[in-house]
C-alpha cells in the first residue's frame, strides 16, 4: 500500500492457476475501495508484489506497480498509450530475471523520488 495527496493506493494478486491477476484498488477513506482499471493477468504465478507513487497529487496514472511473476519483475503503469483517455494497466517491461520466487528471500520493493526516477530491486536467485 502507498499514499498520495490523500488517496490510499493498494495493489493486490489473486491466483488463478496458471496465471494470476493484479489488480490494483483507490480509497480515500480506507472504508470504501475501487478498482483502477481492470484485472491485468500475467503469464505465471505472481509471488510478489510492490507499488509506489509519482507526482504530488492523488492520479491513478501516477501509481507504478512491480510485481514478480514467476522470476521475471515486471513493473506495471496505467496510461493511455494512444494519448486519448482510455487508460490501462501495461506492462512497461521486464527490469529483472532470476528473481526469488519463494522463502523468505523472495520479496520485490519500488520505490520513486517522486517525480520521474523508478528504482526497483528483488533477490536474484542462483
Amino acid at each position: 500500500m502507498t499514499h498520495l495527496g490523500g488517496t490510499f493506493y493498494a495493489a493486490l494478486t489473486d491466483s488463478l492457476g496458471a496465471a494470476d491477476n493484479v489488480t490494483v484498488w483507490k480509497s480515500t477513506d480506507l472504508a470504501t475501495w475501487s478498482q483502477i482499471g481492470t484485472d491485468f493477468t500475467i503469464t505465471g504465478a505472481a509471488s510478489d508484489i510492490a507499488i509506489a507513487t509519482t507526482g504530488s497529487t492523488a492520479s491513478d496514472n501516477a501509481v507504478w506497480v512491480a510485481v514478480n511473476d514467476a522470476g521475471n519483475v515486471e513493473v506495471l503503469h496505467y496510461e493511455d498509450i494512444a494519448g486519448g483517455s482510455t487508460s490501462v494497466w501495461r506492462s512497461v517491461g521486464t527490469v529483472l530475471t532470476g528473481a526469488t520466487t519463494s522463502g523468505a528471500a523472495a520479496g520485490v520493493s519500488i520505490a520513486t523520488d517522486g517525480t520521474s526516477v523508478i528504482g526497483v530491486s528483488a533477490i536474484i536467485s542462483g
